[in-house]
């Protein structure tokens, strides 16, 4: 129905409903604001940074304590930025989804310069499960409406 009658793209109605448990009457108001999202080019370097924290994630899921505190003690400069702008993101049904999806594009610079400049399987367990625990939080962020992995 949805690819059809509204002309959504099978990647925007996937991400929308997939792996979603979304309200009935927001799946056109996302709907809309994805197919207009997921056209932008600027913002394909975060659909890919959002796959790359997928993946990390899938393969380092036992590592990974969701309950767990963020200990910014052991950050670097790069990860400090990625927090700052990540905890700006105030995500609320408020908020239209356009509005948060384009709060989410403000991450495009942080994570680039973050996956640029850090080794997220660092040596040290302590600061392996930081930035893992910190790219939990943000896939949390990115995935709130949809499965973003699916617009690629």
């Amino acid at each position: 129905y949805l690819n059809s009658s509204e002309n959504y793209s099978t990647k925007v109605v996937n991400a929308v409903l997939v792996d979603r448990k979304i309200d009935f009457a927001q799946v056109k108001e996302v709907c809309d604001a994805f197919s207009s999202w997921a056209t932008s080019e600027s913002n394909q370097s975060l659909f890919e940074a959002n796959k790359r924290i997928e993946n990390i994630l899938k393969k380092n899921a036992e590592q990974i304590d969701n309950s767990a505190i963020l200990d910014i003690k052991l950050f670097n400069e790069y990860e400090i930025v990625l927090f700052n702008e990540l905890n700006k993101i105030n995500q609320n049904s408020n908020k239209t989804v356009q509005l948060n999806l384009e709060q989410l594009s403000g991450l495009a610079q942080p994570l680039t310069a973050f996956f640029a400049n850090v080794m997220v399987m660092d040596d040290d367990l302590m600061i392996r499960k930081n930035r893992l625990k910190l790219l939990s939080d943000l896939y949390v962020k990115f995935n709130y409406f949809g499965k973003l992995s699916e617009l690629i």
